[in-house]
């Protein structure tokens, strides 16, 4: 039997040097990258003209609508592959990332997906970005599918941003969680319940391993994240009122 291909998909705005080293990542893999899909929100022509110019064939996207979510999804509809992966262009795919990507799912044939180590920031799903992680693993979890976290899956996470800003996007990241399993809470899911002290868990986790590595900013991160989650499962019944007047 032949082997999966596997594509790859980047959503990215703005971020043009980070895209080509991004490629340059891919580019050296030792398994085989079938294809990569850059979707492109940029307001310059930056990156494009960075895709066209690298060694690797990309396949160019550009869409005038903003978020990473929203980038990630055309990406993964237009992708051809098998298999679909997504990389955040600040981070740069270990050289055996592609064999782990292709290796765990063959291992794993029924999944819904998996998650690998992101060094320098990240990680397994409990460190990811917020709303998006935690729709996709509701999603799953409550097909009975699972979510596989793949360590062997090595890609490292630029963190470029400013302390001030990381806090910010951590607490943000959070508030997305808080909003989408508080709207489950409320509606009486008692599934959501079960992946909010997961996440509570995760995060204080978070913080304890800044204290004993001496980090004040992944203590500072932890902290944002439950801020945040608190923020955001306040607005649950608001939300669930919302979704239970749309299902009428």
């Amino acid at each position: 039997m032949s082997e999966p291909s596997l594509s790859v998909v980047i959503a990215t705005r703005d971020r043009a040097p980070f895209v080509a080293r991004c490629l340059d990542a891919l580019a050296a893999q030792d398994a085989t990258v079938d294809e990569i899909v850059v979707v492109d929100q940029s307001g310059d022509d930056g990156t494009r003209q960075a895709c066209v110019a690298h060694r690797v064939r990309v396949r160019y996207i550009h869409d005038p609508g903003r978020g990473q979510s929203r980038g990630r999804n055309i990406g993964v509809a237009m992708a051809s592959g098998d298999l679909v992966a997504c990389l955040d262009d600040d981070c740069y795919a270990h050289p055996d990332w592609a064999r782990a990507v292709r290796e765990v799912m063959a291992r794993h044939p029924a999944a819904a997906g998996a998650f690998g180590e992101m060094l320098g920031g990240g990680g397994a799903p409990e460190g990811a970005a917020g709303l998006e992680v935690s729709t996709i693993r509701f999603s799953a979890e409550t097909v009975g599918s699972v979510l596989v976290s793949a360590p062997s899956m090595r890609a490292l996470h630029d963190q470029w941003r400013p302390t001030g800003a990381l806090i910010r996007q951590m607490r943000g990241y959070g508030r997305g969680t808080g909003a989408y399993l508080g709207k489950h809470i409320f509606s009486g899911d008692p599934y959501a319940v079960a992946l909010l002290v997961r996440q509570l868990a995760a995060d204080a986790k978070l913080s304890a391993s800044g204290l004993r590595r001496r980090s004040l900013l992944r203590v500072l991160a932890g902290a944002a994240r439950v801020v945040g989650l608190a923020h955001g499962l306040s607005r649950g019944p608001a939300l669930a009122r919302r979704r239970r007047g749309g299902a009428q």
